[in-house]
């Protein structure tokens, strides 16, 4: 999987780590916000997590583990992390509501699809990205650091260091600022 080869998506391996991910997502969305149990359950679910983060309730993760948060993350209501390839997010980094990270594929064979065979890759989120709600981040990119992306966008390529990106597929509009 992490050479980009297919893999079975519906492997005892995925259903446990899915499991997992499942109960410490129910947990934590259980949660207020000021709750002092949510930074620790955060910290079970993601492979690390930077401090000052936080995710509104109704949060989704795959894995978790397969995810790596920098310092000062913020994610809005119904945020969706399909981690089973790496999904690394940089420092400062705020997701709007509704945002999805999707490192996972299916192939075009109905077959295949059907036997659960997949494929992934993993994204990168850079420090101090904003990404607008109701965005979709698809398998492979990576978001350069200081980019935006507008609400509702689809980003299916990489988005240099300091652009706004909007549509579907996402085009780089402009330029920000540092």
């Amino acid at each position: 999987m992490r050479a980009g080869l297919e893999f079975d998506s519906s492997s005892d391996e995925f259903k446990a780590a899915r499991e997992r991910a499942d109960g410490l997502c129910a947990r934590l969305n259980a949660l207020p916000m000021n709750h002092p149990d949510r930074e620790a359950l955060m910290r079970e679910l993601f492979g690390s997590l930077g401090n000052g983060c936080g995710v509104c309730a109704n949060f989704h993760a795959e894995i978790g583990s397969n995810t790596h948060i920098g310092d000062g993350f913020f994610a809005n209501i119904n945020c969706v992390m399909i981690d089973l390839h790496d999904i690394i997010i940089g420092d400062r980094v705020q997701f709007g509501p509704n945002v999805s990270i999707i490192t996972v594929n299916h192939p075009l064979s109905a077959a295949k699809r059907a036997a659960g065979i997949g494929t992934a890759a993993p994204v990168r989120i850079e420090d101090d990205v904003w990404i607008g709600t109701g965005a979709i981040v698809l398998p492979g990119v990576t978001v350069g650091k200081g980019s935006i992306v507008a609400a509702g966008s689809v980003v299916t390529k990489d988005v240099p260091p300091y652009s706004l990106v909007a549509g579907v597929p996402a085009v780089v509009k402009k330029s920000t600022e540092p």
